[in-house]
């Protein structure tokens, strides 16, 4: 799913990074990518330059500390309430005070997440419907800790 969000975010203009967890699984996230880029290529909805400029916009890592930029974050990880909360408690330290932080969580109250960040205030759930670059629609959930800004 996150391949699919990252791809949306640079057809969308945006410079993204995409971290997986490690090298074998950010190959992956690679191919994936290109496959679904060549795809829309080949059912003539990208041309080769815009294939080219999205995947221009996409930088792909395994550290967590190259998201410390970013202004926003969106988490893709596995269904798991450990697992989404200890990467917000990490990406909460790591990332800019005034990044927003988004969990993709279809079944995690978004409250919990947020609770486990030292900014609760800047973090939302962004539902991205499957497969994300065909699927045009994003549900929007903020929590009692998010801020109306």
């Amino acid at each position: 799913m996150g391949c699919g969000i990252a791809e949306v975010a640079a057809r969308s203009g945006c410079d993204v990074v995409l971290r997986e967890v490690n090298q074998a699984l950010v190959d992956a996230a690679v191919r994936r990518l290109e496959s679904s880029l060549d795809t829309a290529v080949r059912r003539s909805k990208l041309t080769v330059e815009e294939r080219d400029t999205i995947r221009g916009r996409i930088r792909f890592t395994d550290s967590l500390d190259d998201l410390s930029d970013r202004d926003l974050v969106a988490e893709a990880v596995v269904e798991d309430e450990d697992t989404k909360t200890a990467i917000f408690a990490t990406v909460g330290k790591i990332v800019r005070p005034d990044a927003l932080i988004t969990s993709n969580t279809s079944s995690i109250p978004i409250m919990k997440l947020a609770a486990a960040t030292a900014g609760p205030e800047r973090v939302i759930g962004m539902h991205f419907f499957n497969p994300a670059p065909v699927l045009p629609l994003v549900e929007i959930i903020p929590c009692e800790l998010t801020s109306p800004d």
